[in-house]
Formats: structure tokens, C-alpha cells, sequence
């Protein structure tokens, strides 16, 4: 199954940012900090015009024909630009990054630490050794 992910990795488009692994987006996108242009440009686009405070910004669905749309044009490396796209269309488009990732943002290699470290009780030379 691992050499059927590379082959499948191999024919995505570098420009790939939907339905892909984060490391496949770092890799092949100018990342600012990790983190994928399209998640910044949401993120930036929903602070800036305050539309962050819109109640129920998550909760509501945009229009699901835009979001497929613009998933589209960023996966073949167009720039989209959101001044003019609803707000719920932009929440929607970052949840859908979020939802089509490959693997889970706290990724399967890490499982083990993350669970032993949930599991731990959170002391602060606990904390420490985390670090060290």
C-alpha cells in the first residue's frame, strides 16, 4: 500500500494543495512557516475584513459549487483572490482543506507520542522534558 501512495503522489500535480499531505504541500508550495498558501490566504482573508466575527461562521455552509471551484483552481496552481468571495464560502473552502487532508494534522507517526503525552499528567518538569 505505501508504494501505491508514492505512485499516487508522483502523478499529483506539484501545485496540489487539496487531498494532499502537508508534507507533500511544504515540499511542493512556498510555505510561509509550514503552513499551506491557501490556509494563510483564507486565514489572512477572513482577519483582515473582520468577516472572522460573522456568527456562525463555521456552522453555516457556503455555496458548495464555489468552493469546488475554487479547490479547482488552486489545486492547478492558479492564485485566487477572495476580496469578493462570501465569507462562508472561504470558512467552508478552509474546512474543506482541512477535511480532504490526506493525513490528519496530528499525523500517524506522531500518534504514539501524542497519545503517551495526553496520557501524562501535566506537570511542569513533565513539561520540561517534552522540550528537551
Amino acid at each position: 500500500s505505501s508504494s501505491q501512495n508514492n505512485n499516487t503522489v508522483k502523478q499529483m500535480a506539484k501545485t496540489t494543495q487539496f487531498g494532499a499531505t502537508l508534507k507533500f504541500i511544504v515540499t511542493n508550495s512556498p510555505c510561509l512557516n509550514s503552513i499551506p498558501p491557501i490556509v494563510r490566504k483564507c486565514v489572512d482573508s477572513l482577519s483582515i475584513t473582520g468577516m472572522i466575527d460573522t456568527e456562525g461562521i463555521f456552522r453555516r455552509s457556503g455555496n458548495h459549487g464555489e468552493i469546488i471551484g475554487l479547490k479547482d483552481r488552486v489545486n492547478r496552481g492558479e492564485d485566487v483572490d477572495l476580496k469578493e468571495v462570501n465569507v462562508h464560502v472561504i470558512a467552508g473552502l478552509l474546512k474543506s482543506f482541512l477535511r480532504d487532508l490526506t493525513e490528519p494534522l496530528l499525523t500517524f507517526e506522531l500518534y504514539d507520542e501524542i497519545t503517551s503525552f495526553l496520557g501524562m499528567p501535566h506537570s511542569v518538569s513533565q513539561q520540561q522534558k517534552l522540550y528537551q
